[in-house]
């Protein structure tokens, strides 16, 4: 058996332990794929999703470290009235390009509502009716 990426999140957050932070990324980057959940409105896009009873109100993307994962996830979606998205295995290099394009994307809305109000996004922002 491989790493236990939610056996080691949520020790992390029991023990609030930031060396167990350099360990669980090892271990995300070494997996040779991840796997996105796939907006339904945007084909190779990945999902944003806002948690309706979240604390925070940021858009996330929805990543994961195992196939079965995503499909549970995927059909947790569809029972909230949503369309289901498909499952959208990425190689490493492809999803750390989409999380880094997220980061530029969330800096680029924050600095403009700071300036000017919110700016369109190349990824659409999904969120429960």
């Amino acid at each position: 058996m491989g790493f236990d990426f939610d056996a080691h999140v949520r020790s992390m957050r029991t023990t609030r332990s930031e060396e167990m932070i350099g360990e669980l990324y090892r271990q995300l980057f070494a997996l040779e794929r991840w796997f996105f959940l796939e907006d339904p409105s945007q084909e190779h896009t990945p999902l944003l999703w806002i948690f309706p009873n979240g604390r925070n109100p940021a858009p996330c993307i929805l990543v994961f470290t195992d196939d079965n994962k995503a499909k549970a996830c995927a059909m947790a979606i569809g029972s909230l009235g949503q369309r289901r998205p498909h499952i959208m295995p990425a190689p490493r290099k492809e999803a750390v390009e989409w999380m880094v394009g997220l980061a530029e994307i969330s800096w680029r809305v924050s600095t403009s509502k700071a300036q000017s109000g919110p700016t369109k996004s190349p990824l659409v922002r999904r969120q429960s009716r």
